[in-house]
């Protein structure tokens, strides 16, 4: 009795030996294979070049959610974040995207000294996302299934660089400047030769109205050869000349000032006169009559 009850335990324990290992040989499984590439992250920066410190950079960011639907199973929505630097504050963007969507994020920069001398400014954005898969695992032969998630990260990057530009032309055209011409001064002389001694070669032109003698500092010049003239200092209305000798009358008399000439006309040594010779060797030079000539240099 006791050797058949052995060999009934024995042949019990084979058959639960067989039943485990038929199990294991018919089940099946059904489980999500993620490829790593489920989060997409695109990048965007407005404006895409800057020229002074204070301008306010507004990046975009662009998630996608995109399984691979190696398997049929189930999946979650996935939690996701970005971090990125430099910017002004945390980015604007929601937590959760469901499967096959996108969402636009935002966040903004303003350009500093440093960016400018450094000719831009360059961020490198990342993100990652967090998602499940409703796997299962049933045995073939009926009976049983076992259900469990499986947790997948996935991540992303994108980077962007805003130059620094030129500045931007104005549209608007600056009004035309006209050269400014350059002034010529007034003509100091009035044409008129006052007096006029051909022995002392002695002659006066009379100045126009209003010039003062501080601002003589002219050229005159008689048949081309320079005159030595100051203003009279007894009468600043007259302009007081010594000419050569070798000038015969007429001759073209000249004032010029920096190149430009100011006056031009011509004397044909009308007026001048001589001292009358001595009647008696003895008897000196006439005197010049002083009243109806008062601007006789002998006076």
């Amino acid at each position: 009795m006791k050797s058949r009850r052995t060999i009934r335990i024995f042949v019990f324990a084979c058959l639960m030996i067989l039943v485990v290992s038929s199990l294991a040989s018919c089940g099946t499984s059904a489980a999500y294979l993620s490829t790593g590439t489920e989060l997409i992250l695109k990048k965007t920066a407005s404006p895409s070049t800057v020229t002074q410190a204070g301008e306010v950079i507004t990046y975009n960011y662009v998630v996608t959610y995109n399984p691979s639907y190696a398997r049929i199973v189930k999946l979650t929505s996935m939690e996701f974040s970005i971090s990125d630097s430099p910017l002004d504050g945390p980015i604007s963007c929601p937590k959760t995207l469901e499967i096959g969507k996108s969402v636009t994020c935002t966040a903004t920069y303003t350009v500093t000294e440093a960016d400018i001398a450094a000719g831009g400014v360059t961020n490198h954005a990342s993100a990652t996302g967090t998602f499940y898969s409703h796997d299962t695992k049933t045995n073939s032969c009926g009976f049983f299934t076992q259900e469990f998630f499986t947790k997948h990260t996935v991540t992303d990057t994108a980077s962007v660089t805003v130059t620094v530009g030129i500045p931007p032309q104005s549209d608007v055209t600056p009004p035309a400047t006209e050269t400014p011409v350059a002034k010529v001064p007034t003509p100091i002389l009035t044409g008129a030769v006052t007096y006029c001694d051909a022995s002392a070669h002695v002659m006066n032109l009379r100045l126009v109205e209003g010039f003062a003698p501080t601002d003589f500092n002219h050229q005159v010049t008689i048949g081309q050869t320079p005159m030595d003239c100051k203003v009279n200092t007894s009468n600043t209305t007259l302009l007081s000349c010594l000419y050569p000798p070798s000038v015969i009358f007429p001759a073209i008399i000249q004032v010029t000032l920096d190149g430009n000439i100011l006056d031009e006309f011509e004397f044909n040594g009308e007026g001048c006169v001589l001292p009358e010779k001595p009647k008696d060797p003895g008897d000196g030079p006439v005197a010049p009559n002083c009243i109806e000539d008062p601007f006789n240099p002998g006076c």
